[in-house]
């Protein structure tokens, strides 16, 4: 029986970080063993939900949460940060759709048990072409597109919310969205390529491939350490218009 454990960063126990820590460098062997303390807890202190076996956690998402003035609405609007998402692909028996349902109880918490009717941003990070693609669907606005650069007043919204939010401004900000800081030594992926990786659309794969974030050599696939930040305008009224009065 899976238990959802949720704690700020900074009152996590030695164990549960070395878990989470464990987990993240199974994912990516790139991570240095101070990534969630540095990168997260240090700079904006995430809040953990920790999906729990039998007291271990198998699987892990950080949120972060703000409300901001953007240029998405005329009113402020809760911007929700998912900063960490990674599992113990072991436990995979156990832990079927952990993001969404983690993300849900995230949204009910914070915004109420009717969230889906109220209007918010949320923006994660990936590598993953098949993550864009199943959440995409549900977001009255998406970005950023697949073939054009995105406005400036998205640009700046973004580079503002990483740089003073997250502190991280280290990081390298394309047109586009992607973070182009690279890893030294890119990730093999060959052999979860097409299960956990492959979009069923050519072009969002391309889109991948074209900036980097996913290399193919031969007929091998590697993570480069670029992500897209991926930004998702949920509006439920107007996504429902968008549904069933398409534009003609």
């Amino acid at each position: 029986m899976i238990e959802i454990i949720a704690k700020k960063g900074t009152e996590l126990s030695e164990k549960e970080l070395q878990q989470i820590t464990n987990i993240a460098q199974k994912a990516n062997p790139a991570f240095p063993d101070n990534y969630i303390t540095h990168f997260h807890i240090e700079r904006y202190n995430p809040i953990f939900y920790m999906h729990k076996l039998e007291g271990k956690t198998v699987a892990v998402q950080a949120f972060f949460n703000r409300k901001l003035k953007t240029s998405f609405h005329q009113k402020p609007l809760e911007i929700i940060f998912v900063s960490v998402v990674f599992k113990d692909t072991e436990a995979d028996h156990y832990i079927k759709n952990f993001a969404k349902k983690g993300n849900i109880l995230f949204l009910k918490r914070t915004l109420g048990q009717f969230w889906f009717l109220r209007k918010f941003l949320f923006i994660f990070q990936t590598y993953n072409p098949k993550a864009i693609e199943r959440i995409s669907p549900a977001f009255y606005e998406v970005y950023p597109k697949i073939d054009m650069p995105v406005s400036e007043k998205v640009y700046d919204f973004v580079r503002s919310f990483i740089d003073n939010h997250l502190k991280s401004d280290e990081i390298e900000l394309s047109d586009y969205l992607i973070r182009k800081n690279k890893f030294d030594v890119p990730v093999p992926i060959t052999e979860v390529w097409k299960s956990a990786y492959q979009s069923k659309s050519e072009k969002l794969n391309a889109f991948f491939m074209q900036h980097e974030i996913i290399s193919k050599k031969n007929t091998s696939y590697f993570l480069e350490g670029r992500a897209v930040f991926f930004v998702g305008y949920y509006n439920f009224w107007k996504k429902l218009k968008q549904k069933f009065l398409p534009k003609l």
